[in-house]
């Protein structure tokens, strides 16, 4: 071939112009001056060249005989849908000049990589008349990095909060790292020394994936465009965030702050508003967001399979943009706590052509051209069979240890260990509510059953990009990716018209995206945590053939089968194939909420064979039930015996003080204050002036009136109070008797009177079809019981044994009252004590009249029309991730369900040492008697 034979001399390189200029000259002051360098990366959006110049057209040297030295390399990009503009550029340049060994340019070879170095070979040959010499995309890939990491000083940095810092890294401290290449899709190479790597991971969720759902969400025209738009908009417009989910209250034990994502695109989920609604601004900013947080949390992961603490980014997508760093960084710190950093470089996009441009050098080299691979990875075969057989081996000495992945808004990740053993590890937010927000946006869909039918008939091959489009029907078999993998979702989309594209279509393609990436990131946590099953539940995934179907090819692909994918379903598994199982069996019973509280169907999809037969467990569970009920019936006996002596338990008796007078400015604290007004905020009180607010539910008496104004017409609080007790709420509400019988669900606690469904029984859309009192009666029940339950979640989170309630929504009305105590004595075991404020004195069932001083709050106690109002986010049951391993709530009514023997025997045991220590204290007061 006529390619000169160059060596780089690279004493003295520097880099010339600010820290944050973006792809600066690299200066290379040894270099002859006629050194005829060129490359190129050519990909499926830029066309990325760099050059050597010594800012003489031609790189024409000095006088003859004396060979100049220095120049500077130089770095310009062009779209690939423009490449005629690129070749007028080599032309206007003379970059061809000096390249030639004879008096043409019929022997001249460019060094080449990316996939358009195949498809454009024949263009460059006719209009340039120059050859290709097409290198190996990921060998020119860190060929580059380790070029610029090696030999150029100042070449990295850290971006965090908009701050940029160069780090010094030592050459012979460089290896291993791990490079993570962002363009239209995402690869991520583990290097380990000059020439040796291994790609071990990658998502088509990339820069492609922003981009072209950027077009059609925003309309933008490229992609610098879209990153102007994002700098501008606030994601938090459509994003949903813990805060949103359970207030301020957050467990540090699980890493979640109030501001952490929970759900990207969550929002859009119940707003009534359509894509023309929404800033162009706000919806770039959800977008940047979603997709480099998600980018992030996968390097993450990868680097802790492999102990790597070095993660440097680089791809043509970063573009020096301050935002996609400081989000990539920001969640590579807190993912890690610390102990990862994420790095960029100055010529982030040019790695791949800095790469083939140091091939130059190393011209014996043989080039890595595709042709010469022969490696092939069966498991990337798409078209693979999933194989099933482990479906039937479980049972409960070995289902454990396991990782539940539930797919809510977000998805939450659970160790599971044994029984009542678990805890939640991790998480993402594209989740459900991500798919379904981008729906809706995207397809105008009403429903997420919708927006699944509509995906059964679209196909996401006309929007994704796949390795064929890029490198042809050969595929890139070098690193196991197959022509039919998809390289970046969405990444066809090269029109900013939403109506050019097939509504079905994009749900397919959504469909898919996130389908995959919730497969990909379960298996990097379940091998992270040495574990080997990984159960999927949530309303998102379970029940929908091709969704599981995406997930489970997924787990195949990157666990290489060693992975067991099942799915759990609470109404029946929608599946092929499947074992039955109890939430009890698998050791999550707390999880277990009152619609799945029932044995559920688990087992991977489309497996082959018979069905697994019943566990033994689950048989002898019935034979139990059958045996259990006379001591039910028993037990049920005692206990009402027993209640008839307790004074404290009935809600009749007089007001007895004693507990109440116990109280005293030493012991008082801590203690947490509820306060109910339009919203319900909660103080935890540490001691005299001491207090912080911890959460709050924004369903509180403002709702509760502003509902019983629409429901019931009533014009005051007073009069709704007065409807409320001449109604009955059982008119309207469905309880736990309505569903399972007069036995109830005993197996879980779940007396047959117990409320399951507030309004539950509502099957009339006519208001007049049911009296404004029972309405009232139902909303004042289903608000009080909320109101006593998230107080005591708050309590028990925080160590506290006494509540205080105050505010003008609750005090004073005894049936409000009694519901929250009832509440709080239901779920404390009455182990917590509830007491009530009222201004004008203490009108509750225990407790005793205190000043705002003593009580260490007079802080607070300011009038009420001047006080600042402090609302917070409603518990709404799908995750309440402030809660202790221990005590995982998956629903809005479950955190440590018993039995009926079990709660029967504990309130028995109580109440027989209560009444053994009322007769103690008779006996000593009779005693007193005599002697005096």
């Amino acid at each position: 071939m006529g390619t000169p034979h160059v060596n780089l001399d690279l004493n003295g390189a520097e880099i010339r112009g600010e820290l944050d200029e973006r792809n600066p000259p690299i200066y290379l002051p040894n270099q002859p001056s006629d050194s005829p360098l060129l490359a190129l990366d050519i990909g499926g959006t830029l066309i990325k060249l760099v050059y050597f110049s010594n800012g003489k057209e031609g790189n024409a040297g000095g006088e003859r005989g004396v060979r100049k030295l220095g120049g500077k390399l130089h770095f310009t990009k062009f779209e690939t849908r423009r490449l005629d503009e690129c070749l007028d550029f080599i032309v206007s340049k003379k970059l061809l000049c000096g390249m030639t060994t004879g008096s043409s340019k019929e022997h001249v070879v460019i060094k080449a990589t990316g996939g358009g170095a195949f498809k454009f070979a024949d263009v460059f040959k006719e209009k340039l008349g120059v050859s290709l010499d097409k290198l190996d995309e990921m060998d020119s890939v860190v060929a580059g990095a380790n070029f610029l990491l090696q030999k150029i000083p100042g070449e990295s940095f850290t971006h965090m909060n908009g701050k940029r810092t160069l780090v010094t890294i030592s050459p012979k401290n460089l290896f291993p790292y791990l490079l993570v290449n962002i363009g239209s899709g995402v690869s991520i190479i583990k290097v380990t020394g000059t020439r040796k790597f291994e790609r071990v991971s990658g998502t088509h969720i990339g820069g492609g994936t922003m981009f072209g759902l950027a077009k059609l969400l925003t309309g933008c025209k490229s992609y610098d465009e879209f990153l102007k738009l994002s700098q501008k908009g606030d994601n938090l417009v459509l994003d949903l965030i813990v805060k949103d989910i359970c207030g301020e209250l957050v467990c540090q034990k699980q890493g979640l702050s109030a501001s952490t994502l929970a759900s990207s695109f969550g929002k859009a989920i119940t707003s009534k508003r359509k894509l023309a609604d929404y800033k162009p601004e706000d919806l770039a900013a959800t977008l940047l967001s979603a997709f480099t947080y998600n980018i992030a949390q996968i390097s993450f992961l990868v680097a802790s399979l492999l102990g790597l603490r070095k993660v440097f980014f680089g791809g043509s997508y970063i573009r020096g943009h301050t935002s996609t760093m400081d989000n990539i960084s920001y969640a590579i710190d807190f993912w890690s706590k610390g102990q990862m950093q994420a790095l960029f470089l100055r010529h982030e996009g040019f790695l791949g052509s800095l790469g083939a441009l140091t091939s130059y050098g190393n011209i014996d080299t043989d080039s890595l051209t595709l042709e010469d691979s022969k490696e092939q990875d069966i498991f990337h075969d798409s078209s693979a069979p999933i194989d099933g057989k482990l479906a039937a081996e479980h049972t409960e000495s070995n289902i454990f240890p396991y990782l539940l992945v539930n797919i809510g808004s977000g998805v939450s990740m659970v160790e599971v260990i044994g029984k009542g053993k678990f805890e939640r590890i991790i998480g993402t937010h594209l989740g459900g509510g991500t798919i379904l927000g981008l729906a809706r946006l995207l397809t105008g869909c009403s429903s997420y059953e919708e927006f699944l039918e509509l995906s059964q008939r679209g196909n996401n091959l006309s929007v994704d990009l796949t390795v064929g489009d890029i490198y042809g029907e050969q595929g890139y078999l070098k690193h196991g990716l197959p022509a039919s993998t998809t390289a970046s979702s969405f990444g066809k989309v090269n029109s900013n018209k939403l109506s050019d594209y097939k509504v079905e279509d994009l749900a397919a393609a959504l469909l898919s995206a996130f389908s995959y990436n919730i497969g990909q990131i379960a298996y990097f946590v379940a091998t992270l945590s040495g574990m080997k099953r990984i159960f999927f539940r949530g309303t998102y995934v379970c029940g929908h053939e091709k969704t599981m179907d995406k997930i489970s090819r997924a787990l195949k692909y990157w666990s290489k089968g060693q992975v067991q994918t099942t799915f759990l379903c609470h109404e029946g598994f929608l599946g092929t194939l499947g074992a039955f199982w109890s939430y009890e069996s698998m050791g999550i019973d707390g999880l277990a909420a009152p619609e799945v509280i029932k044995e559920v169907l688990l087992g991977a999809p489309y497996t082959g064979g018979q069905f697994p037969t019943l566990p033994p467990s689950q048989q002898n569970d019935r034979n139990d039930a059958i045996d259990l009920r006379t001591e039910v019936e028993k037990l049920k006996h005692d206990n009402a015996m027993l209640r008839a002596m307790d004074i404290f338990h009935d809600s009749s008796a007089p007001i007895d003080g004693k507990l109440a007078a116990e109280h005293t400015e030493s012991n008082i604290f801590p203690y947490l204050l509820v306060n109910i007004g339009s919203g319900v905020s909660m103080v935890e009180v540490i001691g005299k002036g001491k207090f912080e607010r911890i959460i709050g539910t924004h369903l509180g008496g403002g709702t509760i009136l502003g509902l019983a104004r629409l429901l019931t017409g009533c014009s005051s609080y007073e009069e709704f109070l007065e409807l409320s007790q001449r109604g009955n709420n059982l008119s309207v509400d469905l309880t736990v008797g309505d569903i399972y019988g007069e036995q109830g669900y005993l197996k879980h606690g779940l007396p047959a009177s117990t409320t399951a469904s507030s309004f539950g029984k509502v099957n009339s859309n006519k208001l007049s079809d049911y009296k404004v009192e029972d309405l009232a009666a139902a909303l004042l029940s289903a608000f009080s019981y909320n109101i006593g339950q998230i107080a005591y979640f708050v309590a028990t989170l925080s160590g506290m044994k006494r509540i205080f309630f105050r505010g003008t929504y609750v005090c004073g009305h005894e049936k409000t009252m009694d519901k929250i105590s009832r509440a709080l004595k239901y779920w404390s075991k009455g182990q917590v004590q509830t007491t009530f404020l009222c201004h004008e004195g203490f009108l509750g069932t225990l407790g005793a009249f205190w000043s705002y001083e003593s009580m260490g709050i007079d802080g607070l106690a300011a009038p009420e029309v001047i006080k600042e109002v402090l609302l917070g986010a409603p518990y709404t049951g799908g995750q309440f991730p402030t809660l202790p391993p221990s005590q995982q709530n998956d629903r809005n009514d479950a955190i440590d369900l018993r039995t009926e023997v079990e709660k029967l025997k504990h309130d028995n045991a109580m109440l027989r040492a209560m009444v053994e220590r009322l007769q103690c204290e008779n006996e000593e007061l009779k005693a007193k008697s005599r002697q005096s």
